[in-house]
C-alpha cells in the first residue's frame, strides 16, 4: 500500500498577515556581507542563506575607500561607504581624509567625486564642491586644496580639469588655471603649483604635460621641461623632496634630454638633473621618497638597467637600483597604482596577486629592508587599489573595490541572516558552483568543480550543513571530458541532477539522473537520452509528487519531441504526454529556469511562442495539459532566474523591459495577470538568482550596484510585513512506525498551530507552537495507520 504526504495550504491567515512576501523595501538591506565575485546560486532557512558562485572571499562591504590599522591590517567597518571609486586620498592632518575619484555617494549623502571624511569618521556634509568629473590628485597648501582630474565645473564655477578650493568650506577660490585635459598629479612648493597629466595646454601657455603655476595669479610660469612621448604624454606622479622634483609617467625625452618615463628636476634651476633611471616599459604610476630613496611602481620590466617588475626601490642622489625587489604580479599586469612608507615597511596598492614572495591580493606590506611580503595582509577584492595614504597612524586605501578584509570561502559560503556575517560553515569548493539544494541536514551543490573540502568530488557535492563537513555522496558525473552541473532538484527520496554529462552515480545516464540521497547511486530511471542539433543540455529542474519537469537545450527526450521543456514521470522515468513545446525557431530555444506553482508551472529563458502562441522569454503553462496560459509579461532579452512568493513571481536577469515597462535586470510580477509592480531595483548587471527566506528577497548575480546602492553581487530586500510559517518540504518523511515527521520553519515569537486532514474537508488541530528560535520540528503521532495526510499551517 502506497502512502502518500501532502501539503496543502501551508499559510493560513488568521492575524491579519496577507502574503509570503510583502512588497520589498526600496533600498538593500546593509548588514550582509558580499563576495568578491559573482553568485549563481542562492538556497536558505530561515536563519542562514548559503550562497554558491564563482567566488573566494565574502566580507564585510567597504565601498571603494577604507582605512586600516598601519599595525595589524584590521579594517575600520566603521568608516562612511564610498559608493563608487576612489582615485585619491589626502590626510586633512587631524585625523581625517580629502578623498577624490569618481564617486556619486558617500554614506547616506549624495557627495560628487570628492567628500571630506572627519577623524570620527563622519562625512562633512556641507563640505560638498560636487566636481562634475573625475579628481584624480589632491594636493593642500596652507588653506588651499588644490584639486586636479577631468571635471568642468566644481563648487557650481566652471573650472576644467583642476581648480584651487577653500579647504574649510570646500568653495572654489578665485584661482583659475584651466589645462585643456585631464590632471594626474599635483604637487606645491612655496607659491608655486606644480602640475602633471596629459594637458598640452595649462594656465594660459602651452605646456606638454608638466608645468609649474603661480599660487597666485593661476597662470604658468616660465618653466617649461617640455615632456615628449612616442605615441602620448602623461605624467602620473610627482613628489618634491629637498627642491628636487620627481616625476613618473609615460614620456621618452624632457627638455630635450632622453628620459624614459622617470626624471628629476632641480626646482633652484629648474633644469632636468642627471638622474636617470630609466623605467623601461609601459608607464610609472606611483612614487613615494623616505629615507633618501625613491620607490617607485608603476608597469615596468627593467629600470637603472636591471630587471624589476613593476616596483623598484632607487638611491635618491645616483638613481641606481637597490637590490630590493619584490616582483609584484598577476592580475591584468601586476600594475603598482599607490605607494606609502611607514617606518621599516612600504605599503603597497594596485592590481596584483602576489608580491614579496606571498599571495597579497591588491594590498601588501612590504619590508623596506628585505623586500619581502610581512605577516601584515590584507585581501582586497575588485580591480584594484589606486590610492593610498598615511597619516602616521591610519593608513588609508582607495580604489574600485568593494571588499577589504572579511574571510576565505570558495565556491559555497554560508552567512547568518541575524548577522549578515559568514559563518563557520566552508566546504572548501575548488570551482565554480552553479546550483543548490536543500533537503534535511544537508546541502547539495553542484558546478565544475573537482574537489571539495580537500577530497576528491566531480561537479557534485554533499555537505553537512552544521559542520560544512564534505559527505561521503559522490556521484562524480563524467562526460566524455567534459561534465557540469548546471541544476539540481530535492524531493523526500532522490535528488535530481541535471546539466551536461554521460554517466552518473556509476550508471550511463545522459544529462538528468535520479541519485540516492544517501549513496549518490544513480537509480534505474531515465534512460532515453535526449536528441538536439546544437548540444543538449539541461538547465533547470522541478520536481513535484509525481513529476519531474526538466528545461534546457533540447528538442527531443526519451525518444519524444520535446522543445526545450519536458515533464518525467518521478516514479517510471519515462516521459509523460505534457508538451508545451516552447519555441526559437530557427534560433537555439532554451529555458533556464522553471518555478511550481500549485496549478501550473512558471518558466523563463530564451524564447518566442509556447503551443503556438505568442510569449517571449517568460510564461506560464497549466500543469494538465501544458497548454500556455494568459499570463504573458514578455520580457526583450533572456530571464535567468524566478522565484514565487504568493501571489507575486520574481524575476532576474539581463532584460531592460518586461510587462511593458522599462526595467533593468529584476522585476516584481502579479502571477495571475503579469502586471509589473512600482518596484524597480535597477541592478546594473545581470541578476543569476533569488531566493525568499521569510520577509526577505535574496538577489545574486554580477551586478555591482542595486536600487541606487553600492552593492556587489548579493542584496537582500526586506518585506514590510512579518514572515509567515511554512513546512520545509524537504524534510518531511515518514518514520519507520508509521508517524510523519517534518521541519517548520517560522519567525521567533509567531504562534503556530499545526492542522491535519484526510479530506481536505475536516480538519484537526495537532499542534500549537509558540516559536523561539527559526526552526521547530513536528512529528505527527495520529497518522501511523493513515493512507492519506494532508497538512496545513495558521500563523497568529
Amino acid at each position: 500500500m502506497r502512502h502518500s504526504i501532502c501539503i496543502v495550504a501551508v499559510l493560513v491567515l488568521t492575524a491579519g498577515l496577507s502574503r509570503v512576501l510583502a512588497a520589498p523595501a526600496s533600498v538593500p538591506e546593509q548588514r550582509f556581507w558580499v563576495p568578491d565575485n559573482g553568485v549563481n546560486a542562492i538556497v536558505a532557512r530561515t536563519d542562514v542563506v548559503y550562497l554558491g558562485g564563482a567566488f573566494t572571499h565574502v566580507g564585510p562591504f567597504t565601498g571603494g575607500f577604507t582605512s586600516l590599522d598601519a599595525a595589524g591590517g584590521a579594517a575600520d567597518y566603521g568608516m562612511p561607504k564610498f559608493h563608487g571609486i576612489v582615485k585619491a586620498i589626502l590626510s586633512d592632518g587631524a585625523g581625517g581624509w580629502f578623498v577624490g575619484g569618481l564617486f556619486r555617494k558617500v554614506g547616506d549623502h549624495s557627495l560628487t567625486n570628492l567628500a571630506h571624511i572627519r577623524s570620527d569618521r563622519t562625512v562633512e556634509v556641507n563640505w560638498s564642491p560636487n566636481a562634475d568629473g573625475e579628481v584624480d590628485s589632491l594636493c593642500i597648501s596652507g588653506n588651499t586644496i588644490y584639486v586636479g582630474g577631468s571635471f568642468d565645473r566644481i563648487g557650481d564655477q566652471a573650472r576644467t580639469n583642476i581648480a584651487a578650493l577653500d579647504l574649510a568650506t570646500g568653495l572654489p577660490t578665485p584661482w583659475v588655471s584651466n589645462a585643456n585635459l585631464p590632471v594626474k598629479a599635483l604637487g606645491v612648493l612655496g607659491d608655486v603649483v606644480y602640475a602633471g597629466g596629459t594637458f598640452n595646454q595649462i594656465g594660459g601657455q602651452m605646456r606638454n604635460g608638466l608645468a609649474a603655476l603661480d599660487a597666485r595669479s593661476g597662470q604658468a610660469t616660465d618653466w617649461n621641461p617640455n615632456l615628449l612621448g612616442t605615441f602620448r604624454t602623461d605624467v602620473l606622479a610627482l613628489v618634491i623632496d629637498a627642491g628636487v622634483l620627481y616625476a613618473g609617467g609615460t614620456f621618452t625625452s624632457v627638455s630635450g634630454q632622453p628620459r624614459t618615463n622617470l626624471a628629476a628636476f632641480d626646482l633652484t634651476t629648474g633644469l632636468v638633473t642627471d638622474w636617470n633611471p630609466s623605467a623601461i616599459g609601459w608607464r610609472v604610476s606611483a612614487l613615494v621618497v623616505a629615507n633618501r630613496t625613491a620607490y617607485v611602481g608603476g608597469v615596468f620590466e627593467r629600470i637603472g638597467g636591471l630587471a624589476r617588475t613593476n616596483l623598484a626601490a632607487l638611491d635618491l642622489a645616483s638613481g641606481s637600483v637597490t637590490a630590493w625587489n619584490p616582483s609584484p604580479a598577476g592580475g591584468e599586469v601586476g600594475e603598482v597604482f599607490g605607494l606609502a612608507v611607514a617606518g621599516d615597511r612600504v605599503f603597497v596598492g594596485g592590481e596584483f596577486y602576489t608580491i614579496g614572495g606571498k599571495e597579497c591580493r591588491r594590498l601588501a606590506a612590504i619590508s623596506a629592508a628585505t623586500g619581502q611580503a610581512t605577516s601584515w595582509n590584507t585581501y582586497v577584492d575588485g580591480f584594484g587599489v589606486f590610492a593610498l595614504g598615511f597619516d602616521g597612524t591610519q593608513l588609508a586605501a582607495g580604489g574600485d573595490f568593494s571588499m577589504v578584509g572579511g574571510v576565505e570561502r570558495n565556491g559555497l559560503a554560508a552567512l547568518d541572516i541575524l548577522s549578515g556575517e559568514a559563518t563557520s560553515w566552508n566546504p572548501n569548493v575548488n570551482g565554480f558552483v552553479y546550483t543548490l539544494a536543500l533537503t534535511g541536514n544537508t546541502l547539495y551543490a553542484g558546478g565544475r568543480f573537482d574537489s571539495a573540502g580537500g577530497l576528491p568530488r566531480t561537479n557534485l557535492v554533499a555537505t553537512d550543513l552544521m559542520t560544512g563537513q564534505v559527505l561521503p555522496w559522490s556521484p562524480n558525473p563524467s562526460g566524455g571530458g567534459f561534465s557540469i552541473i548546471y541544476t539540481l532538484a530535492a524531493s523526500s527520496d532522490a535528488i535530481y541532477a541535471g546539466g551536461i554529462f554521460d554517466r552518473i552515480g556509476g550508471r550511463s545516464v545522459e544529462n538528468i539522473a535520479s541519485l540516492d540521497p544517501i549513496t549518490g547511486a544513480a537509480r534505474t530511471w531515465f534512460v532515453g537520452g535526449f536528441t538536439s542539433q546544437f548540444g543538449s543540455v539541461v538547465q533547470a529542474i522541478a520536481a513535484s509528487g509525481t513529476t519531474v519537469y526538466l528545461g534546457g537545450i533540447f528538442t527531443g527526450v526519451g525518444g519524444m519531441p520535446r522543445e526545450s521543456l519536458a515533464a518525467i514521470d518521478a516514479a517510471t522515468g519515462t516521459v509523460t504526454d505534457w508538451n508545451p513545446n516552447a519555441s526559437f525557431a530557427p534560433s537555439v530555444t532554451a529555458i533556464s529556469s522553471l518555478a511550481l506553482d500549485t496549478d501550473r508551472l512558471y518558466f523563463s529563458g530564451d524564447f518566442r511562442t509556447v503551443g503556438g502562441l505568442s510569449r517571449t522569454n517568460l510564461a506560464a503553462v497549466d500543469l494538465v495539459q501544458g497548454a500556455a496560459t494568459a499570463w504573458n509579461p514578455g520580457a526583450d532579452t533572456a530571464v535567468e532566474t524566478l522565484v514565487l512568493a504568493a501571489g507575486t513571481v520574481y524575476a532576474g536577469g539581463a532584460f531592460s523591459s518586461i510587462g511593458g515597462a522599462t526595467r533593468r535586470g529584476l522585476v516584481e510580477l502579479d502571477a495571475t495577470s503579469g502586471t509589473v509592480s512600482g518596484w524597480n531595483p535597477n541592478p546594473d548587471s545581470t541578476v543569476e538568482a533569488l531566493t525568499i527566506s521569510g520577509n526577505l528577497l535574496f538577489v545574486g548575480g554580477g551586478f555591482r550596484s542595486i536600487s541606487g546602492e553600492a552593492r556587489p553581487r548579493l542584496a537582500a530586500f526586506a518585506s514590510s510585513e512579518p514572515a509567515l510559517p511554512r513546512i520545509e518540504s524537504s524534510s518531511v518523511r515518514r518514520m519507520p512506525d508509521g508517524r510523519i515527521a517534518f521541519q517548520i520553519d517560522a519567525q521567533p515569537g509567531l504562534s503556530v498551530i499545526v492542522q491535519g486532514s484526510s479530506n481536505l474537508v475536516n480538519w484537526l488541530d495537532l499542534q500549537t507552537t509558540n516559536a523561539t528560535g527559526a526552526s521547530f520540528d513536528f512529528v505527527d503521532s495520529t497518522a501511523t495507520n493513515l493512507v492519506r495526510r494532508f497538512y496545513r499551517l495558521q500563523a497568529r
